[in-house]
């Protein structure tokens, strides 16, 4: 277990693991305990929204999960790559992105069947 003032922590926070990240405002972003190479994204209420950004693997999965198939992955096709300077600010970039499409989506629903 990882405790707050351990070194393993000093060293994740000191790589801007987490605090350089930018999010919308009112959304949250926040590292997961156990997995430190992982952080959860929040949408705010009244919908509350997940989507689980995995570092170590470049990728994003939907919900609070931190194993399975990232969002866009498919078996033999390539997935976007993030690479180069500014690669895990993309990454959450097409997090945050992912999850405006389905509170969009969820809000069209439920306006369509409140009719």
């Amino acid at each position: 277990m990882q405790r707050a003032g351990s070194p393993f922590r000093a060293e994740q926070e000191r790589k801007g693991a987490v605090t350089d990240l930018r999010v919308p405002d009112g959304w949250t972003q926040e590292q997961l305990e156990r997995q430190p190479d992982h952080v959860l994204i929040t949408t705010p209420l009244p919908s509350r929204f997940f989507v689980t950004v995995d570092f170590r693997l470049r990728g994003f999965r939907t919900g609070l999960r931190t194993t399975g198939k990232l969002v866009g992955e498919e078996w033999n096709k390539l997935s976007k790559k993030y690479n180069g300077r500014g690669w895990k600010q993309e990454l959450v970039d097409d997090a945050v992105t992912y999850l405006q499409k389905i509170v969009e989506e969820s809000a069209a629903l439920i306006l369509r069947y409140r009719r």
